[in-house]
C-alpha cells in the first residue's frame, strides 16, 4: 500500500523555485501541441515543477541523506535542455561532486540515483488515495513508439497539488518582475506576492516512485500503451504499481552509509 506524504515546502526554497524558473523563461521550448500561455501563466507553471523538485530534495534531505539539484549546479546560465533529471540523490561525497564538478550532467553513479520529478494538480480535487489508485506518473509521451526513450533518469517520482487551491485564477506578473528576480534572488518576493505562491504552492503531496525500468517493463506488459489528456498523449504508468517515498531510502542504503 502507497503511503502518501504531505509536504510543507520552506520559504528559502519557495524563492529559489521562483529564481530558476525565471531564468529559464525565456530559454524553454514548449511541448508539441501545448496550449498558448501568457508569461504569467508559463512562468507559474515552471515555478509549479521547480517547487516539486525541491520538496522531493528537502524530503530527502529531512533523512539525512544528500540531494542536488540540476539546476542548483548547472553551468549553462539555464539556456540548455535539462540531461534528463531533476535531482540526485545519494550518500555522502554527492554534495562534494556537486561543488567540485565541471559536467553537472554526469553525477557518480556509485553515489546516487538520478529522479525524473514529476508534477500535477489533482483531478477535480479528488482524494489523493484515488489518485494514487486510478492516475499515471505524468509521463509525455514525446514519442509514442517506446516509452524507453522518455524515460531518462533512474527512477520517477510524482507530486500532487490541489486542484482548487493552486489554480492562477487571473494572477499576472510582467516581464520587468521576471528580469529583477533574475538579477536577484531578493527580487524574486514581487513574484511571489503576486503569484501568491506560498498558499497556491507552499504544501504539496509526494505520492509514489518507482525505478523507470519496472515502468519501462510494464509498458511493455500492456497492449494500450498510451492516453490522451487534452490532445497531448500520456505513457500509461499507474501509480499504484509504484512505492511509497519513504520506501526509498532502502534503496539510497545500498549506495553505503548517508553519512
Amino acid at each position: 500500500m502507497i503511503t502518501p506524504i504531505q509536504w510543507i515546502v520552506s520559504d528559502d526554497s519557495l524563492a529559489a523555485a521562483i529564481e530558476w524558473a525565471s531564468k529559464k523563461l525565456n530559454y524553454s521550448i514548449d511541448r508539441p501541441n501545448m496550449n498558448a500561455r501568457d508569461i504569467s501563466e508559463a512562468l507559474d507553471d515552471k515555478i509549479m515543477g521547480d517547487i516539486a523538485t525541491i520538496a522531493v530534495a528537502e524530503f530527502i534531505r529531512s533523512r539525512g541523506y544528500q540531494a542536488v539539484a540540476y539546476d542548483q549546479i548547472r553551468n549553462d546560465s539555464f539556456q540548455e535542455p535539462d540531461p534528463g533529471w531533476d535531482l540526485a540523490i545519494g550518500i555522502k561525497g554527492l554534495n562534494e561532486w556537486a561543488r567540485s564538478t565541471s559536467s553537472p550532467k554526469l553525477p557518480p553513479k556509485e553515489k546516487c540515483l538520478t529522479v525524473s520529478v514529476r508534477s500535477s494538480r489533482l483531478v477535480r480535487d479528488e482524494p489523493i488515495s484515488e489518485a494514487i489508485s486510478q492516475r499515471d506518473f505524468k509521463i509525455f509521451a514525446l514519442n509514442p513508439k517506446n516509452i524507453g526513450t522518455d524515460l531518462t533518469a533512474d527512477i520517477e517520482t510524482q507530486v500532487y497539488y490541489p486542484l482548487a487551491n493552486s489554480q492562477l485564477n487571473g494572477r499576472s506578473i510582467n516581464h520587468e518582475n521576471v528580469v529583477a528576480c533574475c538579477s536577484d534572488r531578493s527580487n524574486c518576493n514581487e513574484i511571489l506576492s503576486k503569484l501568491d505562491i506560498r498558499n497556491r504552492y507552499g504544501e504539496c503531496t509526494l505520492t509514489a516512485w518507482d525505478y523507470s525500468n519496472r515502468i519501462h517493463h510494464y509498458s511493455q506488459s500492456i497492449r494500450t500503451k498510451t492516453w490522451s489528456s487534452f490532445g497531448k498523449k500520456m505513457w500509461i504508468a499507474p501509480l499504484r504499481n509504484g512505492m511509497s517515498f519513504e520506501s526509498i531510502f532502502q534503496e539510497l542504503s545500498k549506495f553505503g552509509n548517508k553519512i
